[in-house]
């Protein structure tokens, strides 16, 4: 048997059972992995679309997309006229009464009505 010398401990020690040699020949393979074979899609021969395979843009989606496009220092949800100035408009004052009910019922729940005797 051999002995080494531990740095862990200091002294002498017999060695791992790792380390012993083995009288026994090396151990046999592991079995092979054998894959299922992939399905197989059928390649069929499409057009591939090209840049004029389109169909036109209309008149009326140009206009929208260049108003959209315009650089002129408007937020994107104020660009469409008045109609969305209005809209942005009344979104804000919903969420302002919003969160005028919120305070409202915090107050409320935190002074409850005296009960009646």
């Amino acid at each position: 048997m051999n002995y080494k010398f531990s740095n862990f401990t200091g002294k002498l020690s017999a060695p791992s059972p790792l380390e012993i040699p083995s009288k026994f020949g090396k151990g046999a393979d592991g079995p092979t992995i054998q894959y299922m074979q992939g399905t197989k899609i059928q390649v069929t021969d499409h057009p591939v679309p090209s840049r004029g395979n389109f169909a036109p843009v209309p008149e009326a989606l140009k206009k929208k997309m260049r108003l959209f496009q315009m650089p002129n220092d408007l937020p994107v949800h104020i660009k469409g006229g008045p109609f969305d100035r209005v809209l942005f408009a009344l979104t804000g004052a919903i969420c302002f009464v919003g969160l005028v009910e919120v305070g409202r019922v915090f107050y409320v729940l935190s002074y409850p009505p005296k009960a009646k005797e």
